[in-house]
């Protein structure tokens, strides 16, 4: 039987650097943000991103997309 997706629900992490430790590696800190719409496009869904990141010191490293989909089989 095909498999049916349905969109449950979207949010949007921004990996930010926040500084670097003794060793000199870089340090993270990531902020979510969810009820970001499911069909929202990924380019729109980025450039909101990055102008949250604007507002923010700290220099903006990733953003992510995270989406939960529920998949079943399709009855019939």
């Amino acid at each position: 039987m095909p498999v049916v997706a349905t969109a449950l629900a979207s949010r949007v992490r921004l990996q930010f650097q926040t500084g670097v430790d003794i060793e000199g590696n870089p340090i993270y800190k990531n902020k979510t943000y969810s009820r970001v719409k499911t069909n929202a496009l990924d380019q729109d869904v980025y450039d909101v991103a990055e102008s949250i990141a604007s507002l923010s010191a700290n220099a903006l490293n990733a953003v992510t997309r995270l989406d939960d989909t529920d998949l079943a089989e399709q009855e019939g």
